[in-house]
């Protein structure tokens, strides 16, 4: 089983003191091409493509500035990502199980990197699929994706609308899970609690290590519970 999660664009990049096997990125050279690329933009052009405020525009272009493949620092994927998801999870508690677990079933999905593996050294960054660049992000992931999950029995997409995009639901084992809430008599899915309880049950599945769809159900994700008539082999819905 692999468990794909979404990127965040909170980020805190810094030195860590676990011992991580070395991972390597999906393809460093292309992602260091889109770098060199947004770093040469200015900021009205940032401001333009990313759609920022003027305050991320003047933060969002330094960082870019500040790039250089040799000395900006490098922190491990799942210790950068912060938010509202990853502050669910807490990488500098697991034990060495928790970190094998991870290590064998954790990815994230990135404009900029691919699939990434939770241990691999990333340059912190902004970036989603949705900016225009030289560079089609979506046509050169999507292919490296699938080729690197097109032989897992299970894929649990713990991502989000955008980053599913770079999966292909036609040839992949996918399972998608959603959290919805009611309010009255409708069922919705409010983005920030949808993303929290994502963080959340990703966290129970390292902890208790998880790898069916099964145990996944049997978990307790805050307080949330699982729909057995709106679930089937593909998809698992979580209401509250």
């Amino acid at each position: 089983m692999k468990i794909l999660l979404a990127p965040s664009k909170s980020q805190h990049p810094r030195p860590i003191a676990v011992d991580l096997p070395k991972r390597v990125l999906m393809d460093e050279s292309f992602s260091r091409e889109v770098m060199t690329q947004l770093k040469a933009l200015d900021p009205s052009q940032l401001a333009l493509a990313m759609k920022l405020s003027p305050k991320l525009t003047q933060e969002t272009y330094q960082l870019f500035q500040a790039y250089g493949p040799r000395i900006s620092l490098r922190t491990p994927a799942l210790w950068l990502y912060t938010g509202v998801v990853y502050d669910q999870l807490t990488p500098d508690d697991y034990d060495q199980n928790q970190l094998a677990y991870i290590d064998k079933h954790v990815r994230i999905l990135s404009a900029l990197y691919g699939l990434i593996h939770p241990f691999t050294p990333i340059w912190a960054y902004r970036l989603d699929l949705t900016m225009k660049l030289d560079l089609s992000l979506r046509n050169h992931w999507k292919p490296l994706i699938h080729k690197a999950l097109k032989r897992e029995e299970l894929i649990l997409d713990l991502s989000s609308q955008e980053f599913s995009s770079l999966l292909d639901p036609k040839h992949l084992n996918l399972h998608h899970v959603e959290f919805m809430q009611r309010q009255g008599e409708t069922l919705v899915i409010l983005s920030t609690p949808a993303k929290q309880a994502r963080g959340a049950l990703a966290h129970q599945l390292i902890l208790h290590g998880i790898t069916d769809v099964e145990g996944m159900r049997h978990v307790k994700v805050l307080d949330y519970q699982v729909d057995e008539s709106r679930s089937h082999d593909k998809l698992t819905v979580f209401i509250r």
